[in-house]
């Protein structure tokens, strides 16, 4: 039940450290920061109109499955509304100072997707995390920085809540 539950939200154990991928938390980085007043977050940067359409396309194959006929402007202008949203919702948390300097690290989803391996090396020069070990090298060649995180997440952290 833990193992799904952490699969549902995103949750991986990364050397003793819960990474938690998802874009959900910038509308509730308050509520984070309330909680694990310790977090680092990595705020990876992408083109708004590439990721409203990205979840758009989603949403409407979710809603097609679901609902049968569905309004593809009815699901951007929501898809657009929550975006906005949840980037209006970060932006007053770190414009209010809600965390500490250093404790935010911004990522260009581009510098990660060309070189993940050291975006990530800079991610950890920047911040007071400690470093995990090198990947394997089975990783190296991977295009893809997640499966590059994740080959490495084989020790199991805590259960969240």
């Amino acid at each position: 039940m833990a193992r799904s539950r952490r699969q549902y939200t995103g949750v991986l154990a990364v050397g003793g450290q819960w990474l938690v991928k998802s874009p959900v938390q910038l509308w509730h980085l308050d509520a984070l920061a309330a909680e694990y007043s310790d977090v680092l977050i990595v705020q990876t940067h992408r083109d708004p109109l590439k990721v409203i359409a990205s979840t758009v396309a989603l949403a409407g194959h979710l809603r097609a499955m679901e609902c049968g006929d569905t309004s593809i402007a009815e699901t951007a202008a929501q898809c657009a509304r929550d975006i906005i949203l949840g980037l209006d919702r970060a932006m007053d948390t770190r414009d209010r100072g809600v965390f500490p300097a250093g404790q935010i690290i911004d990522v260009r989803y581009v510098d990660f997707a060309a070189d993940p391996l050291a975006t990530i090396r800079r991610m950890y020069a920047s911040s007071a995390v400690r470093s995990p070990p090198p990947p394997r090298p089975a990783c190296r060649n991977s295009s893809s920085g997640t499966l590059a995180m994740a080959a490495r997440a084989g020790t199991p952290g805590p259960t969240p809540g």
